[in-house]
């Protein structure tokens, strides 16, 4: 350690040496009597605001200073070689504790380099087997460092984990060396992105862009993208125009220890909700009225999530306070029966309540055994976005035709800047619609729109301009686009719309020369005359592909080859 000149910086650095050296002769013992615990900070997906799993943090509770950060600690675990004995301990309690989390709730859990090796895979699955914990929800996070200091065991202790249905995540990615590169030369699951680049996303123009390119380049390899360090709503509303995947920081909850974190998923609205809402019914045990003041029924009024259960015949036979707060629930219950609001929302101009109401029909006659949608409609004076889950119940639940669940996912799936439906939408809905039509016998078509020459209005007049610009876009091609189901910003300066009610090769072709049509006038920045184009692509269920990544890169080839064909297009509107 290097030490002051200074008499008072030579104590503090003399002091700093002498902890560091009590921490190194301690931390053994701290590890065997439990004094390190896992804390554990949530994970939240970015697109529909489910918990889905944890990031596993050290702390140490010592017994004179106090709960201590990792950074104080996990250098003298390294230095004298405990920090292996470290890393299992905090595994086998964070995998006990997962025992009563979310099935679906994933544990991460940082690895020193020193630990990829070939012995790695079988003492992990010691662990997980000793545990009972499910390989798929495990996540290892290693770093740039452990690919460079020993690429050659790091590949097949990474393909051994892989094998076994561990994933494997590249932990602050974009700060190491050649991050790119060990994307493509290793076999790697997901990226998490540094802090430091959300510290200056809101701020830093070039910081965006990157950030942007990254999660395209990390989707278009097939990982998933995670952004660390998000701690306020700006920066979470930045990360999701920007696609990326699952977030965790201060904004969500500090880490937790696991009875706080037991309590923080209890307040969530997370992806075991129904069935929680199906236990409720099975332990009320009083059909003829699920209201009778029973434990099972009253814990849901705790829940966050609207529920809403019916009989077989779609009548309602309890909501939860969360439902009866609000206006649609409120007019729902005026009618009892739930197929008549869904029907009855249709006639107030809400055209997605007939598709609700067809899924929740199917439910109901046993066609389906779950169906999920997203919905839009007029809300306390604004339009809100919702996500609703319909399943059938648990066969004790004798009565009950259909559980309901809806979720304002308002903040989550939709773009703040246009207003538009965002990326995370767009594929739902489109996989929806594909869905419906396989089962119909039915067409769904596809358009993909990207700006020509967009760029250098950023670059000329800024970012706050091209904003204004994106946001006539936006309008422009919702009015072109209005007899059709859905459009949405899928991120920078790329839209896209959904249609499939009716849809066929003539309906979608008239809907490609109207989009266009939306750019034929010019646009007026800071007193400028602007002309823009756009190349459009589209594609059509089934012809163009059975799925919906063959419909996309369908239309997106047509778009890029019609790019590459017009090369001065805005010109075709000055002429």
């Amino acid at each position: 350690m290097r030490r002051a000149v200074n008499s008072s910086g030579a104590e503090k650095g003399i002091d700093a040496t002498s902890q560091w050296t009590e921490l190194e002769v301690e931390i053994g013992a701290a590890i065997e009597s439990g004094q390190i615990r896992p804390y554990y900070q949530p994970l939240v997906d970015l697109r529909t605001g489910i918990v889905v799993g944890c990031e596993v943090l050290a702390r140490w509770k010592h017994p004179t200073r106090g709960l201590l950060p990792p950074s104080e600690f996990i250098p003298a675990a390294k230095a004298t070689g405990d920090i292996r004995k470290l890393t299992y301990t905090l595994l086998r309690q964070a995998a006990a504790d997962a025992q009563s989390w979310p099935d679906a709730s994933s544990i991460s859990l940082n690895l020193s380099a020193r630990m990829v090796d070939k012995h790695l895979p079988a003492e992990i699955m010691q662990v997980l087997g000793e545990t009972g914990l499910p390989s798929r929800r495990l996540v290892l996070e290693i770093t740039e460092k452990t690919l460079i200091e020993r690429p050659d065991e790091a590949r097949v202790a990474l393909q051994s984990l892989r094998d076994l249905g561990i994933r494997v995540q590249l932990d602050d990615f974009g700060v190491g060396y050649s991050g790119l590169s060990y994307l493509r030369q290793f076999d790697l699951d997901g990226v998490k992105i540094d802090r430091s680049f959300l510290r200056e996303i809101l701020t830093d123009a070039h910081t965006r862009d990157l950030v942007e390119a990254m999660v395209r380049f990390c989707h278009s390899l097939g990982l998933s993208v995670t952004a660390e360090g998000i701690e306020d709503t700006a920066t979470l509303d930045q990360m999701i125009k920007l696609g990326c995947d699952v977030g965790h920081g201060y904004l969500f909850s500090k880490a937790k220890p696991n009875r706080g974190f037991l309590r923080y998923l209890r307040r969530f609205v997370g992806s075991n909700t129904l069935n929680r809402a199906s236990r409720g019914l099975a332990q009320s045990g009083n059909e003829s009225d699920p209201r009778a003041g029973t434990t099972g029924l009253e814990a849901l009024d705790l829940l966050p999530a609207q529920i809403v259960v019916l009989d077989p015949r779609g009548d309602i036979l309890f909501t939860n306070r969360a439902w009866e707060e609000t206006a649609e629930g409120r007019l729902a219950k005026s009618r009892w029966n739930y197929l008549e609001e869904c029907q009855a929302a249709a006639d107030r101009g809400c055209p997605d309540g007939r598709t609700v109401g067809d899924g929740i029909a199917r439910i109901l006659n046993r066609e389906l055994r779950e169906f999920v949608a997203t919905y839009s409609c007029p809300f306390d004076r604004q339009h809100h976005w919702f996500q609703i889950s319909v399943r059938q119940p648990r066969e004790a639940d004798e009565g009950v035709g259909a559980i309901v669940m809806h979720t304002d996912v308002t903040a989550l799936q939709h773009d703040h800047l246009t207003g538009l439906a965002n990326r995370a939408l767009f594929e739902s809905q489109a996989q929806y619609a594909l869905d419906m039509a396989r089962q119909n016998a039915s067409a769904v078509g596809l358009v993909l729109i990207d700006l020509d020459g967009f760029k250098p209005v950023n670059d000329q007049f800024g970012h706050g301009a091209g904003d204004e610009v994106l946001v006539a876009i936006a309008q422009r091609l919702t009015f072109a686009a209005k007899d059709h189901e859905l459009v949405a910003r899928l991120g920078g300066d790329e839209f896209g719309v959904v249609t499939w009610l009716g849809c066929n090769e003539m309906v979608l072709g008239r809907l490609s020369r109207d989009l266009q049509l939306a750019f034929k006038e010019p646009f007026t920045v800071n007193g400028t005359t602007i002309y823009l184009a756009a190349s459009i692509g589209t594609a059509l269920y089934p012809s163009d592909g059975e799925t919906l990544v063959d419909l996309l890169r369908s239309a997106d080839s047509r778009m890029y080859g019609l790019k590459r064909a017009r090369k001065s297009r805005h010109e075709k509107w000055i002429a």
